[in-house]
């Protein structure tokens, strides 16, 4: 009887021995993760809040190489939220690789004011852009507003006024100006729309070059002085 159940006993453990034989899966111990680089880290995204001021907003923004070092500059303008007669500000940010976008010029003369004292929108159309090497302001607007264009040049590591230019139509003509502020040139352009074949004037006046940093100069102001100033 003892050896009957020993003879069991081997054998169940003969058996088991047999299941067991297979060879055991290898684990793989997890390896640690390699962080990859990321190109835009949230705190580049959210690194223009803190030059956004209290009760303003963004109102365009753009971006572009301004610089033409490879890397994506940004423009924004600002509107204040409750008192849209208010001066806006425009922000101009230069890309760099370890830090993110950093400030580069701001102003509060650049970008008119939206809505005159009398409540009224002078422009119904605004945009801003950066194109190569330069960032451009559109205006445009119906009656007196007209068109105007304003050009800033990236050159020597800084931001210059380059050229305006404005269109204007009123009854019976339109008045079409040119104005190189780096070149030393102001042309206007008379068009008689009374006449059927809408003749022009065009007269052009040369001056000293101006270079005129983007956070010092009024454009529209400046457009307005310059153009009495010649006699236009």
């Amino acid at each position: 009887m003892k050896q009957t159940i020993f003879s069991i006993s081997m054998l169940c453990f003969l058996l088991g021995s047999c299941k067991n034989d297979k060879p055991i899966a290898e684990v793989t111990k997890p390896q640690p993760k390699v962080a990859k680089e990321n190109p835009n880290p949230p705190q580049i995204q959210n690194d223009i809040q803190e030059y956004i001021p209290e009760g303003f907003e963004i109102q365009y923004e753009c971006d572009g190489d301004l610089n033409q070092d490879g890397l994506k500059d940004y423009a924004y303008v600002l509107r204040n939220i409750e008192d849209d007669t208010m001066a806006r500000k425009t922000l101009v940010f230069l890309g760099d690789k370890e830090k993110g976008r950093q400030l580069f010029q701001q102003s509060e003369l650049v970008f008119p004011v939206e809505y005159s004292d009398e409540g009224y929108k002078i422009y119904d159309s605004e945009t801003i852009s950066i194109e190569e090497n330069q960032l451009m302001m559109e205006l445009s607007g119906l009656g007196p507003s007209g068109t105007t264009t304003i050009i800033f040049q990236f050159e020597n590591g800084g931001l210059f006024l380059k050229s305006m230019e404005s269109f204007h139509a009123g009854a019976g003509g339109q008045t079409i100006a040119n104005y190189e502020v780096m070149t030393g040139k102001i042309e206007m352009t008379q068009v008689n729309t009374m006449k059927e074949d809408m003749p022009s004037e065009t007269e052009v006046k040369n001056f000293a070059p101006l270079k005129l940093a983007f956070e010092k100069v009024n454009p529209m102001e400046l457009f307005d002085q310059q153009i009495l100033k010649f006699g236009f």
